[in-house]
């Protein structure tokens, strides 16, 4: 009956979610710190829609969602929490257009994509 399925097999790759994992690790780990950052309150003032209260709680997640998927202490529950983080970056970047180099939303959108992998339940494939 499971060979009727169709399967993704790359999903199911442990070095692909290593590579996956540490992907967003870096990514987290630069990011994060520089929402603590003066140019970071700046940013947050000048150029979102959003609380600039709300870039403590961002960069502490980012850290600790880091660190937890280094470890791999619940990395789907973290992945979720990104997903909902990257889905609000994309929202953010949306109106400089797609390209990264214009402010756009194309590296979220990747980062956005990686989340949804680590969180994809893989044995209902």
């Amino acid at each position: 009956m499971s060979a009727l399925r169709p399967r993704l097999v790359f999903l199911q790759a442990p070095r692909l979610e290593s590579v996956v994992r540490l992907l967003l690790v870096i990514a987290l780990l630069v990011h994060g710190p520089w929402n603590f950052l003066e140019s970071g309150a700046i940013w947050w003032a000048a150029a979102t829609r959003f609380p600039i209260e709300l870039r403590w709680f961002v960069g502490a997640f980012e850290i600790i969602a880091a660190f937890c998927l280094i470890v791999g202490i619940g990395v789907r529950l973290i992945s979720l929490g990104l997903v909902v983080i990257f889905f609000a970056a994309i929202t953010q970047h949306w109106s400089n257009g797609f390209s990264f180099q214009d402010g756009g939303w194309e590296i979220p959108f990747v980062y956005l994509v990686l989340s949804i992998l680590l969180a994809w339940d893989q044995r209902r494939l």
